[in-house]
């Protein structure tokens, strides 16, 4: 199986607070995440990484 993650910096914003990505699990199947960096907050950029982070870890 193939993935691409895309995000966009949309229109409001001039930075992309967005996240994600993918990971195979010992059994083959595949996680795939996005995680919503809340433009307009403090450090989103930050938060949507240590929760991609997070949870690619809690997956390997």
């Amino acid at each position: 199986m193939e993935a691409v993650f895309k995000t966009d910096v949309g229109q409001l914003r001039p930075h992309n607070e967005d996240d994600g990505g993918f990971m195979m699990d010992r059994h083959g199947q595949m996680l795939a995440l996005v995680a919503d960096g809340m433009g307009g907050h403090q450090a989103g950029e930050v938060a949507s990484n240590m929760t991609k982070e997070y949870l690619l870890k809690k997956m390997g």
